[in-house]
């Protein structure tokens, strides 16, 4: 879910404002290589041959994808000037939405949740923090 967002809102917004491509493909093929890696996991028992040793270059591929958003992405796009407000209204939505078909819900349930968060509910940014990536 974590990837999904980023890919379908949160990078889009931060490649529209600056000008460093190679970062975002970049960030856009680790996802592509983490989503493969877990692909595989899921099909493959614990105690299969490779197992161990691809759980461990997902996790290296993760850590590297963590600290690249943090040291070069996140930097850049703290200095934008964009609506980060709105954009974590957006991830939440989405998220809200996502959450709702993997749990075997439909509309309805997105709809109460959205209501209670617009409803006296705290509100959160998508700023990028270096502390969450």
């Amino acid at each position: 879910m974590h990837a999904k967002l980023e890919e379908s809102l949160i990078y889009p917004a931060i490649r529209k404002e600056i000008d460093d491509e190679k970062v975002m493909d970049e960030a856009l093929e680790e996802h592509h290589v983490a989503h493969v890696l877990l692909n595989e996991l899921k099909r493959m028992k614990g105690s299969d041959e490779r197992y161990e040793a691809k759980f461990k270059v997902l996790g290296e591929s993760i850590k590297h994808h963590v600290k690249e958003e943090e040291g070069t992405m996140f930097p850049k796009a703290e200095r934008i000037e964009l609506d980060w407000e709105r954009l974590a209204e957006k991830a939440t939505t989405r998220k809200e939405t996502l959450m709702a078909r993997q749990n075997g819900g439909g509309r309805g349930r997105t709809a109460r949740v959205k209501r209670r968060t617009h409803s006296g509910g705290r509100k959160s940014h998508a700023r990028p923090s270096r502390k969450a990536a």
